[in-house]
């Protein structure tokens, strides 16, 4: 049969009165954890050796209005050790207009002492027990499809992939602006680097030597090249104009050390990395001046034979004039 547990702790003192009476000083009722202490005169007595009989008053406040209600109670024991008992109680209303007591409710109890470990385990069987004996309120939402930890998993997973992404997003673009500057940093050194067998684009060291003096000697020549000192580098010549933060970035690059100078060695190791780059900046200065060439023969050629036409147009006329032109003169007499 489904009940209810509903526990009570009294505290009672003894009156030290002969027929063992007892007066009670609080209660803690339910689950509370306020104590509620007792001022009135709220005693308990045995009765033929084996019932208490008990008296309380219940004072309170509605309203302004004080209630005074009178409570009697008995508990009766089945055998000396009083392991199981039955409780009675009834409550009395005083009348605050005219005095006369009216009961307004009782309750009775059956009721056996437990050990420790069986309250216990009892205790936590509760809310379970009550939840069983009432019906679901039709205003209670059903539970979510989605629970608290799946939503977390997704909501952690979610920021996990985004960081991943955003991560390879930011690498992509530092392999691009580091590829961008390697080639804009080899540009500029190709325009002024002696190389030795063009075509497979080799390097001596003392063409790198000469190169890492010549921008030491920018501002101190004193054999590390500063900050100050690769910016004159960088910003001269034909390329075009470096960004700051561009700039600071190739210096990091190349400063391994972190010194804040860059000496020879640091120099040659970034000139290693930059290989790739550097083939395809001097392929590319190689082919200008290869065009700029063959277009500087073809104008010549082109004056050349503008002149030796005129000249072939004026012996017509003036065949005296160019007696010494053997080759004109030749030429017109076939």
């Amino acid at each position: 049969m489904p009940g209810m547990i509903l526990p009570v702790d009294a505290f009672y003192t003894s009156t030290f009165e002969k027929d063992g009476s007892a007066r009670l000083l609080g209660t803690n009722s339910g689950y509370q954890t306020n104590f509620t202490a007792k001022t009135e005169d709220n005693l308990v007595a045995p009765v033929s050796g084996n019932t208490l009989l008990g008296t309380e008053r219940l004072v309170s406040n509605v309203d302004g209005v004080e209630i005074v209600k009178d409570v009697y109670h008995t508990v009766y024991c089945f055998d000396e050790k009083c392991s199981r008992t039955n409780g009675y109680r009834e409550t009395f209303e005083i009348n605050p207009v005219t005095g006369v007591k009216a009961s307004t409710g009782f309750s009775k109890a059956s009721m056996r002492n437990v050990k420790k470990q069986e309250w216990f385990e009892t205790m936590d069987q509760v809310h379970q027990s009550v939840s069983e004996t009432v019906e679901p309120s039709p205003y209670v939402e059903p539970p979510g499809v989605l629970t608290g930890g799946f939503i977390t998993i997704v909501s952690v997973a979610s920021i996990v992939l985004a960081t991943a992404i955003f991560f390879l997003i930011y690498k992509q673009l530092s392999k691009k602006r580091e590829k961008h500057l390697k080639y804009f940093f080899a540009t500029h050194f190709a325009e002024n680097i002696e190389l030795e067998g063009s075509p497979q684009m080799i390097l001596t060291a003392d063409a790198l030597q000469l190169e890492f003096e010549r921008i030491d000697a920018n501002i101190n020549k004193d054999g590390s090249i500063y900050k100050e000192e690769l910016w004159t580098f960088m910003t001269s010549g034909k390329i075009g104009t470096i960004s700051d933060n561009d700039f600071d970035m190739l210096f990091r690059a190349i400063d391994l050390d972190k010194s804040g100078t860059i000496d020879f060695l640091e120099f040659c190791s970034f000139i290693s990395i930059c290989g790739t780059e550097m083939q395809h900046a001097v392929s590319q200065m190689e082919n200008a001046s290869k065009e700029s060439k063959d277009a500087k023969i073809s104008r010549a050629s082109a004056i050349i034979a503008h002149n030796n036409f005129r000249k072939s147009q004026m012996v017509k006329v003036h065949p005296a004039m160019f007696e010494d032109d053997l080759s004109l003169v030749t030429e017109d007499k076939a």
